[in-house]
């Protein structure tokens, strides 16, 4: 009873060690030849039935806690989906949101400065209206591939919604998050071509978080920025 409940819950390599101890300390005292044959049938019994329960018992609670292992593990990978876009595998939504927090966070901590990017593909409708959803998802999936592979290591991209993705700059005012988003669409321009073999473009607006402004002020501007590059670009 007392290896039952202060070792048995342990983890299993050092329950058979305590168990084997025990064992051998049961078997003591055969080592008397004055000991009766009842007594060693007695301790030989003992000794059986420890072993059997002990072996069950660790058996079952390494079972145990492998099974919660791989839920908790199930679980990581559920919150982890969840958080990915499935067609670009960039953060979706989610992600922007609690990346967001951290990094508005830190930033006010560090007094440091914090740009975001949105970006827009220009041609997306016409392709998948011309070429079918299929070239549009094959398009998305390869701009989204170019734009996370020109940022820098800090800074993140995640898929804002249809045709929008959104870029976190930490520590960049808006002028250096310019020059970032404007190598950004001139890779995407170089690799990523649609369908009738021109280059995807791209439209894009930043905004810089302003002490004491909101971070729906910066996306407002962003989104504001976005819209008069997108207008010019008709004109």
């Amino acid at each position: 009873m007392l290896w039952l409940g202060a070792v048995a819950p342990h983890p299993p390599r050092r329950a058979f060690g305590v168990l084997a101890v025990m064992l051998v300390a049961v078997a003591l005292p055969l080592a008397y030849e004055s000991t009766s044959g009842e007594t060693v049938g007695d301790m030989v019994a003992e000794g059986l039935l420890l072993a059997a329960v002990g072996s069950i018992l660790i058996i079952y609670l390494h079972l145990v806690r492998r099974q919660r292992l791989g839920l908790r593990a199930g679980a990581e990978v559920a919150r982890r989906l969840a958080s990915v876009d499935a067609l670009t595998g960039l953060g979706n939504r989610r992600a922007f949101d609690e990346a967001l927090t951290v990094e508005v966070a830190g930033a006010a901590r560090e007094r440091a400065p914090l740009s975001i990017g949105l970006v827009d593909v220009d041609s997306l409708k016409t392709i998948n209206d011309r070429y079918g959803h299929l070239e549009g998802d094959r398009c998305l999936g390869e701009v989204a591939r170019v734009m996370e592979s020109s940022v820098r290591s800090t800074d993140r991209c995640f898929r804002w919604g249809g045709d929008e993705f959104v870029v976190v700059l930490p520590s960049s005012a808006r002028a250096a998050a310019g020059e970032v988003l404007r190598r950004m669409v001139a890779n995407v321009n170089r690799d990523c071509a649609a369908p009738d073999g021109r280059g995807v473009e791209l439209s894009w607006g930043s905004a810089e978080l302003a002490p004491g402004a909101s971070m729906e002020d910066a996306l407002a501007a962003a989104d504001l920025a976005l819209l008069e590059q997108k207008t010019e670009k008709r004109r």
